[in-house]
């Protein structure tokens, strides 16, 4: 064998060695990937039972809320039986038309002023006589305030 050859037997063989590295390397990618791919799928897996989970919790919660909110109908009746209610006992205070009458009625539009007119003759009773303005005494006097008598 020349020199030539025994070079070139050299280096195929460290040329196989190389492939058989490489093939090795092949091998362990090919599990590591095998392995993974594995991993993500029972990973995969998992979280497609807990996804469905989820959504079989937040499908319960909203059954909950809505069983537990009434609806708007339910809601809207019950405010109207409640407000009808309400029109019901006003409309038995509020006195029949025969019952009606003048008094009543000026009564009724005049209270404030009636409040205040009561004030002001209540106040010309304790007070001096030069103090108090002469429309305040006529008004006390058909308003029935005997000055003399407090």
């Amino acid at each position: 064998m020349t020199i030539n050859t025994v070079t070139s037997l050299s280096n195929i063989i460290a040329a196989m060695n190389e492939l058989d590295k490489l093939f090795v390397s092949v091998d362990r990618l090919k599990s590591d990937i095998d392995s993974d791919r594995d991993r993500l799928t029972s990973e995969e897996d998992h979280n497609s039972a807990t996804l469905d989970q989820l959504r079989e919790e937040i499908q319960k919660i909203e059954t909950t809320l809505r069983d537990s909110i009434p609806s708007k109908t339910a809601y809207n009746e019950k405010t109207l039986n409640r407000i009808l209610t309400e029109v019901t006992e006003a409309q038995r205070c509020i006195p029949s038309s025969d019952e009606w009458s003048l008094a009543f009625l000026d009564g009724l539009l005049c209270r404030g002023a009636q409040v205040e007119l009561t004030r002001a003759v209540e106040m010309n009773a304790l007070l001096p006589q030069r103090l108090i303005e002469p429309k305040l005494i006529e008004v006390s006097k058909h308003a029935g305030v005997d000055r003399d008598a407090s």
